[in-house]
């Protein structure tokens, strides 16, 4: 079998920005079976100049021109959909197309499934999706066919498919709800302070990890603002944020402005862009994963800190919400506010242990098997078969 994946988000050696996610998926996938796999990565600009075709290690990677905006985005996708199938893809074969989204993606794979007769998938991962097909009120019908039409509709989490049949009114038989693989180390062990320490402990040191051009949908500046909340309500409880991540300096200069006006120099380590085993040693470490952020769509540092026994702090209705039973592996907040944002970091100082032990018991009961490869590709064959 050989699958077309279409994606805007591969990592394809241009300079757009890129997850792996996909990536892990064609790996594990055809290091278990016979499946073999092209990827088309697609990429909008605004700028007409900007536009390039060119071939990478796997597959095709196409800068198009084209506007989010209702009327011209459809218009323009079936275009450049048109051009890249009779002028890159015509003497290619598939026997099945994998959309990584549906608003860009999901359309051009309706258009090449339809002139080849072939199948189809798409995920939904949130995020884009969904602000685009609030957004485009002219494709609102297509994207509907998109997702009846498809041989199945992969959710990476219940969020994402509650969210996604509530703006859709549709009910999708079509759908299942399949996370993405992750390649993380299970810490095992209890990880609970004795007694005494727990009498004793007024300072926690929590993690936050974001790249800077995400700023605003991560909350950072609330999250600065909810310690500033707690340091002038509760002057013996000393919370410490490690700040994990890089990007604009023009944002880092943002963050600390934002610092230094609440006086929490002393409270707030920056350090920058870490290799990932760094990353995750100091997540171990951590009393907490602090990340309130909006529209996430799976949250892979989420899964990574739960797997190492640290709680987090996460957002309701999104990313990882709906893995697990609520009040089991951390807090979760409904708005960015710091007020409530400050509660529930409140609640995680309290309640660490509670939820370390928790975590304890899921990794012991197997629970973490449902993102392994294994498991993934399985679930992946029988959605391509289904």
């Amino acid at each position: 079998m050989n699958i077309l994946h279409i994606h805007q988000d591969f990592p394809d050696g241009s300079s757009y920005p890129y997850t792996k996610a996909v990536l892990n998926l064609i790996e594990a996938v055809e290091a278990n079976s016979n499946i073999s796999s092209y990827v088309l990565s697609l990429h909008r600009t605004s700028n007409p100049f900007r536009i390039s075709v060119k071939p990478f290690e796997r597959g095709l990677c196409v800068v198009y021109f084209s506007l989010p905006l209702p009327y011209v985005h459809r218009f323009l996708l079936f275009f450049w959909a048109t051009l890249i199938r009779f002028f890159y893809l015509n003497q290619m074969k598939f026997d099945v197309i994998h959309a990584h989204k549906l608003t860009a993606e999901g359309l051009v794979a309706k258009y090449l499934a339809a002139a080849w007769s072939v199948g189809y998938l798409v995920t939904i991962r949130g995020g884009t999706d969904f602000r685009f097909y609030s957004r485009m009120h002219d494709c609102k019908a297509i994207f509907n066919q998109v997702l009846t039409d498809a041989k199945k509709v992969i959710f990476l989490t219940p969020a994402a498919k509650q969210s996604m049949e509530k703006l859709s009114g549709l009910h999708l038989d079509n759908a299942i709800v399949m996370p993405n693989l992750c390649r993380f180390k299970l810490k095992r062990g209890s990880q609970t302070d004795s007694d005494d320490d727990k009498k004793k402990k007024t300072h926690f040191e929590y993690t936050t990890v974001l790249s800077f051009h995400q700023y605003k949908r991560k909350g950072i500046l609330n999250l600065i603002s909810a310690i500033s909340v707690l340091k002038d309500r509760f002057p013996t409880l000393h919370i410490r944020l490690n700040i994990i991540g890089g990007g604009d300096d023009s944002v880092l200069k943002i963050i600390q402005s934002h610092v230094s006006s609440l006086l929490l120099s002393d409270r707030i380590l920056y350090s920058g862009l870490l290799e990932h085993a760094e990353l995750l040693r100091i997540i171990a470490r951590s009393d907490g994963m602090l990340l309130p952020a909006l529209d996430e769509t799976f949250g892979m540092v989420y899964l990574e800190s739960i797997a190492s026994q640290t709680p987090v702090l996460y957002m309701k209705g999104t990313g990882i919400d709906g893995i697990f039973s609520d009040d089991l592996i951390g807090v979760s907040v409904t708005t960015q506010d710091p007020e409530e944002i400050a509660k529930a970091i409140l609640v995680l100082t309290e309640r660490g242990d509670e939820f370390r032990h928790h975590i304890t018991e899921l990794i012991d009961s197997g629970f973490f098997k449902t993102f392994t490869s294994e498991h993934i590709v399985e679930r992946y064959i029988n959605a391509l078969n289904g």
